[in-house]
């Protein structure tokens, strides 16, 4: 594809495993300085950061790392990102949730899509989860709810059918099935987040 030569002073490559497109946009990008996280393609760039042990380390940790590229020390730098949800919405949220679970119980959310199919699980597997998670959890009366998108309904009725589940109500907004979730102690996710679509 045509390349336009940009007067860029930094590229940034913040992942922390190798992928050919974003160390590809660093070289094509003619920064002055490309900066990345070093691993295989680590001679795409022109400053490598020694990545931590991603088996050790939280992933915003080890993506905090690349502060050290401008002098910052990412040890004492804040790497809160909790998503602050308004009042509003957490008492929304535990208005709806009432009438379908007991708020003074422990709650186990089993979110059961994820970011694209491969991700996402089937029915078979959701109602052998829930099974699993269901037996281990009865003794401490917890309540296990799922959620997913509207455009799931389908599954998460079926699965529902063959297990007697609870099924979060559907919603298109971010803030509000955040809300929902976060009634939970325990969030069982295919993919790195619960995804709403």
């Amino acid at each position: 594809f045509p390349v336009t030569i940009n007067k860029f002073d930094i590229c940034i490559d913040p992942l922390d495993n190798p992928s050919i497109t974003s160390g590809n946009l660093c070289y094509l990008s003619n920064a002055t300085y490309t900066v990345g996280l070093y691993k295989s393609n680590a001679k795409k760039y022109t400053h490598c950061i020694i990545p931590k042990d991603r088996l050790k380390v939280h992933i915003v940790e080890r993506t905090a790392q690349m502060l050290l590229a401008f002098g910052i020390d990412p040890v004492v730098s804040n790497l809160d990102c909790e998503f602050q949800l308004e009042q509003s919405y957490l008492e929304k949220s535990r208005e709806t949730l009432k009438n379908i679970i007991d708020l003074q119980r422990p709650v186990i959310a089993i979110n059961t899509t994820g970011s694209i199919s491969s991700r996402t699980m089937n029915k078979e597997f959701a109602i052998a989860l829930y099974k699993e998670i269901h037996e281990s959890a009865c003794s401490f009366e917890a309540q296990i709810l799922l959620f997913g998108p509207e455009s799931q309904n389908a599954v998460l009725s079926s699965i529902q059918e063959h297990t007697n589940c609870l099924i979060a109500p559907f919603t298109t907004s971010f803030n509000e099935y955040a809300a929902m979730l976060k009634c939970a102690s325990i969030i069982i996710s295919p993919d790195t987040s619960a995804v709403l679509s």
